[in-house]
C-alpha cells in the first residue's frame, strides 16, 4: 500500500532487518516443535532491579506498521507481542491496535493469538481493512473491521493466501496478489523432491470486484509479481514483477509495470536497471514516484525517481543525496514527500518532482523513523519511530509544527530501568574517510575519571545497512543488557553502509573485507586511544555480513579482539558463492567480479584463510534451515579453527531457523550464549569454554 508505514528491509537499529545482501528473510513456515539441546533452569542472578537482562528484552513490544485515517484523526497500527521463551519457541503475535491522535488513547481491536497484517484504511474512511488468517479459514484472506468497532468481517477469501492488496479508489474492487493456484504437483511415486529452482510457485495478480460475481481475472503479465497499487485515477494499476520467484530475482530483476485496469494488459514498461522500492501514484494518477537503486551496481533502492505513467522514460531526481531515502508519498500533484536516512539520524523532507524545493520538515536529532503515513490533505503524518529510550512507537507530525510528538507509549516499564547513554561517534578510516558510529556507554559508566571499560563491538551485516540513533537493543545486538553488565558496546558504520549516499555505499565493493572492516579496527583504535576501552577486552559480533566482518576481525586481526561472536556469517568466500540464494546479487552490487575470475582473491579475503594465527574465542551459531549463507559456512569455520589452531570455538546451530533467529526460545537461547560467551573471555576467567548448558536469566 502506498501510504502504509511498513518496517520491511529498510534498516533500522534492529539487526533482524540489517542482513543485508544475506538479508534476513521472513521465515514462513509452520510453527515447529522442536527440543533444543540446552536445558532452562531458574537461577539467581546479580543483576540489579533496574538493570535489563536478556529475559526482560523478551518482553519488549514493538509497533510494526501504522497508518493514518484519510481525514487525519486515527492511526491504525499493528503490535507485535512476542511469546513467553520459557514457554513456547513461537513467533510474535501480530495485533490490531487503533489510536485516536487528538486524544492519544489507543484502543486494542484484535488481540491474542492472531498475525494482521498489510492494514490499510478503506477508501470511505469508516474502517480498516487486513490480511488474516483466522480458526476456520482455509487461507489468508481479506478482512474489515469498523472504526467504531465491532468484529472483523470477512470480505474475500481466494483460493491461495493473500499475500499483498490495494483498493480502487471507488472502494467496490481491489487488486490482489496470490501463488498460483492452478500449479499441480505430479509424482508416481510415494514422496516428492524438491527440484531446485523448478519448483517454484509463481505469484499472480488478480482483481476483484465486490459486486456481482466476484470472480477473480488475472493480469496479464508473466513472472512473479510483488507489489500492486491501483492509480487514483482508477483506469491503470502499477506492480513490480520479475521473472521468477527465486529471491535473487527478487532483488536484483524486479521491473515496473503499468497496465489497464479494464484489459489487465500492460501499457507501460518502465526497466528500472536494478533493484526497486516502493512505487507511489501522483494525486491526479498521470505519473508514478519509485525508489529504486542509480544503476545495476548500485547496493539499495534509495534513489528518488519520477516517471509519467503513459512513457518508459524515468528520470532520478536529488542526484548526489547523501542519504537513503526510505518512504515516498506524493503530496499534491508537483510535491512528493520523503523520509530519509542521513548517517545516524533521519529527516522528514519534501521537493519538487523536478528536484527543485528541496526542504527538510523534521531535521536530524531526534527519534529515528523510515517510513510514514499521511493523511489525505497532506496535513497529518505518523511515523513508526524509535529513540535510545525505547523500541518503535507511533508519532505524528502535523504541518506547521517543529517535530513529531510521540502518541503511543507501549512498555512504560521501561521508564523504571537504568539506561546507558548513547552517542554518536566519528572517526578517521583509511584514506581520510571520516567514519560514523554509534557508542552506548555502560550504566555505571562515571565520565571523565579516565576509567576504561571492556567493549563489545556489533558489526551491522549488508553491507548496504547501517545502525542509528534509535533503539539498539535486541536478541542480536544486547545493547542495554551488555551496558547494565558493565560494557561498552560500539556499532561502526564502515564504508559500504547505507545514510551515507551512493559513493560510501559502492565504495569497497570489489574490495571485500580490507577497508570495509578496517574501519571497525580504526573505530576500535580510537576508542581506545579516547581512554574509554581497555584495550585487552574488545569483543566483536555480528550477523551475515556482520558475521563475515566477525570471521575475519577473529583472524585476520585476532591480536586487537579477546572474544567473537559469529552468526550466520560467511567464512569461505569460494564456496559461499556456489551454495547462496543470492548468486547474482553477490556479483553486481558487491564482489563485482565471479570466483573463477580470481580465485586468489575471494581465498585471501576468507576469514578460514587466516585460521592458523587466530587467538580469538569464537563462538559460531547458525539456523539449520539458512538458504542465504549455507550452514556448511559455519561447519568450515568450526573445523578450521578446530584443526588448524588451539583456540577455544563452539558451534551451535538451531532447528527449524534460517537466516536469523524468528522464534522467541531460540532467540532468548541466542542472548544468553552470546552474553556468557562475552563476560567469560572479556571479564571473566577465560581460559577453557563456559559449560554449553545454559541457565535461563530470572528477571527480578
Amino acid at each position: 500500500m502506498n501510504n502504509t508505514v511498513t518496517l520491511g528491509e529498510n534498516m533500522k537499529s534492529n539487526l533482524l532487518n540489517a542482513m543485508s545482501p544475506y538479508h534476513f528473510r521472513k521465515h514462513f513456515a509452520a510453527l515447529l516443535s522442536i527440543l533444543l539441546l540446552v536445558a532452562f533452569t531458574p537461577i539467581d542472578t546479580d543483576a540489579q532491579d533496574k538493570d535489563l537482562t536478556p529475559y526482560k528484552i523478551t518482553e519488549l513490544k514493538s509497533v510494526a506498521s501504522a497508518q493514518v485515517s484519510p481525514d487525519g484523526k486515527y492511526a491504525a497500527y499493528t503490535l507485535n507481542i512476542p511469546l513467553d521463551p520459557k514457554k513456547k519457541n513461537g513467533y510474535p503475535h501480530a495485533e490490531l491496535h487503533m489510536v485516536n491522535l487528538e486524544t492519544g488513547s489507543s484502543t486494542p481491536f484484535i488481540t491474542g493469538d492472531v498475525n494482521v497484517r498489510d492494514v490499510s484504511w478503506m477508501p470511505s474512511g469508516k474502517a480498516v481493512s487486513f490480511l488474516l488468517n483466522r480458526e476456520g479459514d482455509d487461507h489468508t484472506s481479506l478482512y474489515k473491521m469498523p472504526v467504531d468497532g465491532g468484529g472483523p468481517t470477512k470480505l474475500y477469501e481466494f483460493k491461495t493466501s493473500i499475500s499483498s492488496y490495494d483498493w480502487a479508489p471507488g472502494g467496490d474492487k481491489i487488486v490482489f496478489t496470490a501463488r498460483n493456484p492452478e500449479r499441480k504437483e505430479s509424482n508416481d511415486l510415494p514422496y516428492k523432491p524438491d527440484i531446485y529452482h523448478e519448483n517454484g510457485r509463481d505469484i499472480y495478480a488478480y482483481t476483484v470486484s465486490f459486486e456481482g460475481d466476484q470472480e477473480a481475472k488475472r493480469i496479464k503479465v508473466e513472472g512473479t509479481v510483488y507489489q500492486v497499487d491501483w492509480s487514483p485515477a482508477g483506469d491503470r494499476i502499477a506492480l513490480t514483477v520479475s521473472p521468477t520467484p527465486y529471491v535473487d530475482d527478487y532483488y536484483m530483476n524486479q521491473k515496473l509495470r503499468i497496465v489497464s485496469a479494464d484489459s489487465r494488459e500492460v501499457v507501460t514498461k518502465i526497466d528500472n536497471p536494478g533493484k526497486i522500492g516502493e512505487v507511489v501514484w501522483s494525486k491526479n494518477g498521470e505519473m508514478v514516484a519509485f525508489l529504486a537503486a542509480a544503476d545495476r551496481h548500485d547496493t539499495i533502492a534509495g534513489r528518488l525517481m519520477v516517471a509519467d505513467a503513459s512513457t518508459p522514460d524515468f528520470r532520478q531526481i536529488l542526484e548526489g543525496y547523501k542519504g537513503k531515502i526510505d518512504d515516498i508519498a506524493w503530496v499534491n500533484n508537483t510535491k512528493i514527500r520523503f523520509a530519509a536516512s542521513r548517517g545516524v539520524w533521519t529527516v522528514f523532507s519534501e521537493v519538487n518532482k523536478d528536484g527543485s524545493g528541496h526542504q527538510t520538515m523534521v531535521e536530524e536529532g531526534g527519534p529515528v523513523f523510515n517510513a510514514f503515513s499521511m493523511s489525505a490533505d497532506g496535513s497529518h503524518s505518523v511515523l513508526v519511530a524509535d529513540s535510545p529510550q525505547h523500541p518503535n512507537e507511533v508519532y505524528m507530525h502535523r504541518m506547521g509544527e517543529d517535530g513529531l510528538k510521540r502518541v503511543t507509549h507501549h512498555n512504560k516499564w521501561l521508564e523504571e530501568y537504568d539506561l546507558g547513554q548513547q552517542e554518536k561517534v566519528t572517526w578517521t578510516g583509511a584514506e581520510d574517510w571520516n567514519i560514523e558510529g554509534v557508542l552506548i556507554h555502560p550504566n555505571d559508566a562515571d565520565e571523565g575519571n579516565g576509567k576504561p571499560y571492556p567493549l563489545i563491538t556489533v558489526v551491522h551485516g549488508g553491507p548496504e545497512a547501517h545502525h542509528d540513533m534509535g533503539w539498539n537493543t535486541n536478541y542480536l545486538a544486547l545493547g542495554q543488557v551488555a551496558a547494565a553488565e558493565g560494557f561498552a558496546v560500539f556499532y561502526p558504520n564502515y564504508r559500504g553502509s547505507t545514510g551515507r549516499g551512493q559513493k560510501f555505499a559502492t565504495v569497497s565493493q570489489g574490495n571485500s573485507a580490507k577497508n570495509e572492516f578496517g574501519d571497525v579496527v580504526d573505530g576500535v583504535d580510537y576508542l581506545v586511544d579516547e581512554g574509554l576501552v581497555k584495550e585487552d577486552q574488545v569483543g566483536v559480533t555480528g550477523a551475515s555480513y556482520g558475521g563475515y566482518a566477525t570471521g575475519w576481525l577473529s583472524t585476520k586481526h585476532t591480536e586487537k579482539f579477546a572474544a567473537g561472536v559469529m552468526f550466520v556469517g560467511l567464512s569461505d568466500l569460494v564456496s559461499f558463492w556456489g551454495t547462496t540464494d543470492i548468486p547474482q546479487e553477490e556479483h553486481l552490487v558487491h564482489f563485482r567480479k565471479h570466483i573463477w575470475e580470481d580465485w586468489d582473491l575471494f581465498l585471501k579475503r576468507s576469514p578460514i584463510y587466516h585460521a592458523d594465527d587466530t587467538q580469538t574465542p569464537l563462538l559460531i551459531l547458525d539456523g539449520k534451515e539458512d538458504t542465504r549463507v549455507d550452514p556448511g559456512q559455519s561447519i568450515e569455520m568450526y573445523n578450521h579453527l578446530k584443526f588448524r589452531s588451539d583456540v577455544p570455538v563452539r558451534l551451535v546451530m538451531y532447528p527449524g531457523e534460517a537466516h536469523g533467529n524468528s522464534r522467541s526460545t531460540s532467540q532468548y537461547d541466542y542472548m544468553l550464549r552470546s552474553l556468557r560467551w562475552m563476560k567469560h573471555y572479556l571479564t571473566g576467567p577465560g581460559g577453557e569454554m563456559p559449560d554449553n548448558h545454559i541457565d535461563a536469566i530470572e528477571d527480578k
